[in-house]
């Protein structure tokens, strides 16, 4: 699978350490609107509970019981702020 390094707020591949981030309040995040990134390459869950967004590929999903303290994998666009109950979320 190719990846596009336009999608990362830092480093150019999925390998490469974070080198930037935007933290998620209670409103809706758009990295569409807020950052040059197009997508996220992964989020930082401080508070565990629930994640609505919005993924890459523009599907609309809830990520249920995230565990906090955890680092995922997911390529986000936007997160959903009046559906979230997870907190302390960073994308990367």
């Amino acid at each position: 699978m190719s990846r596009n390094p336009r999608m990362q707020i830092g480093g150019s591949t999925q390998r490469d350490p974070a080198t930037g981030g935007v933290a998620f309040t209670n409103a809706d995040l758009d990295l569409l609107a807020s950052t040059t990134a197009q997508t996220s390459r992964g989020i930082y869950v401080g508070t565990a509970g629930n994640l609505a967004c919005e993924m890459h590929d523009g599907s609309s999903v809830t990520f249920s019981n995230l565990a906090a303290g955890q680092v995922y994998p997911f390529a986000i666009r936007k997160v959903i702020g009046a559906s979230t109950t997870a907190a302390g979320i960073i994308l990367y």
